[in-house]
């Protein structure tokens, strides 16, 4: 991404009409495409259109839609998709093997899951929560990375839905204090709610994501409990945080204004009155008219 001015693709063009010293033929991997300027595209534009037989580009990037359809139309797209968890748990599996470390399985899990897909970036995780003593469990994931557990969001939830508010701020602080990532917090609370939604839909387990997928049973005891009008206000609360805490430096009160929000809503349904309706007046009859005797 650094090399994307026109000089650079020039020279770059200059290259290709060499045969290549070795093999059948020379490769070019431009990562992150995207970030070429106008010139540079339009630089490579001719040498794409008609490359020599000896000369293969591959174009890499996580932002198709700001290449240009000039260069889009002159290349075989690959759209290579998220790895599925279980995929990347066994790889850090392997890994494990290989290295000669110990990875428990649900550090595995976990670990799979925060990479969201991408090999690369959970085993970036597996590299920072590796310990002097080679054993890798839950716990140390967790301490390494800065995220909290699946039990503390677990409790985080149970004190909103409860309505209450002193035990929300008394976790959210303890996290905050231990240096946990305020917007990995959030982020697990929405997952868990993303999940309890879910189940209170489709019932489907297989579609889990958050860390405490690991136990369904307790997920579906929660969203059975649950109701989705509720459901929905949280998740909107949260959604609405996280977009806020990626451009504010008051994460710590962000969060706190989040966690009452949510508790005081419940306290305000718990407290509204019920009102019994009333029925309905009942009409006194009216009497008819007695006719006159003719005279």
């Amino acid at each position: 991404a650094s090399n994307n001015g026109v000089d650079s693709i020039r020279e770059l063009r200059d290259e290709v009409a060499f045969t290549p010293v070795v093999g059948k033929y020379r490769v070019y991997i431009i990562d992150e495409v995207h970030m070429l300027s106008a010139g540079a595209f339009n630089a490579l534009l001719k040498t794409l259109e008609e490359p020599p037989e000896h000369v293969l580009f591959i174009l890499a990037t996580t932002e198709i839609h700001k290449v240009p359809a000039t260069i889009l139309s002159r290349c075989q797209r690959y759209d290579f998709r998220r790895i599925p968890p279980e995929i990347i748990a066994a790889r850090l599996n392997q890994i494990e093997t290989e290295e000669g470390f110990t990875l428990e399985g649900p550090a595995a899990s976990l670990l799979a899951r925060l990479g969201d897909g991408s090999m690369r970036d959970a085993i970036s995780l597996l590299d920072r929560s590796v310990s002097a003593d080679g054993h890798i469990d839950l716990g140390r994931v967790t301490e390494a990375l800065g995220v909290p557990s699946a039990d503390t969001v677990v409790e985080v939830y149970r004190a909103i839905t409860a309505g209450d508010s002193v035990k929300a701020l008394e976790i959210f602080t303890d996290c905050y204090l231990e240096g946990r990532d305020i917007v990995s917090l959030f982020d697990q609370l929405l997952s868990l709610l993303r999940d309890l939604y879910v189940l209170k839909a489709t019932g489907r387990q297989e579609y889990l994501m958050s860390a405490s997928a690991a136990d369904p049973a307790a997920l579906q005891a929660l969203a059975n409990q649950a109701d989705g009008p509720t459901l929905e206000y949280f998740v909107g609360c949260v959604s609405d945080l996280l977009t806020r805490l990626t451009r504010t430096a008051l994460k710590r009160t962000d969060g706190e204004m989040c966690l009452l929000k949510m508790c005081l809503r419940h306290q305000s349904m718990e407290a509204k009155p019920v009102q019994m309706a009333q029925p309905a007046p009942v009409a006194a009859p009216v009497a008819a008219p007695v006719a006159k005797p003719a005279a």
